[in-house]
């Protein structure tokens, strides 16, 4: 009985030894290859520049004021007032207002001037000359 288990266990080991001496079809290394791939990076056109702002006449309402637009024959007139606060914090609106717009318009030249292509020795040369005359 000893022997047969024995021969059984031999048997077993052979077979399944043998499956790892058999070589199985043979596969190719993989080879893994990085490339740099260049982007285009699109830059909308800018907007058009703001105009200058249009001339308004600025008149403080006094009673002799108000007295010449009547003998004048001005019927329809509208009054716009600010308070002394009033008018202090709206200044200091405008120019945070003119701080922010400043400051993105600086993030957006530095970003278009970071991933544009560099410039030649005749464009740099360009924008010295025009540089300098401002």
């Amino acid at each position: 009985m000893r022997v047969n288990n024995l021969m059984v266990v031999c048997a077993l080991a052979f077979v399944l030894g043998a499956c790892s001496f058999f070589s199985g079809p043979k596969v190719d290394p993989v080879v893994v290859k990085t490339e740099e791939v260049k982007i285009d990076i699109l830059h909308p056109q800018l907007p058009t520049k703001v105009p200058a702002p249009k001339k308004v006449d600025v008149i403080v309402i006094t009673p002799g004021v108000i007295k010449q637009m009547q003998d004048d024959g001005v019927e329809d007139y509208v009054y716009f007032g600010f308070t002394e606060n009033d008018y202090l914090s709206f200044a200091e609106w405008l120019q945070n207002l003119l701080r922010y717009i400043k400051q993105q318009g600086a993030i957006i030249d530095y970003y278009r001037r970071a991933t544009l292509p560099p410039l030649s020795d005749a464009e740099k040369e360009a924008l010295k000359a025009t540089v300098d005359k401002k």
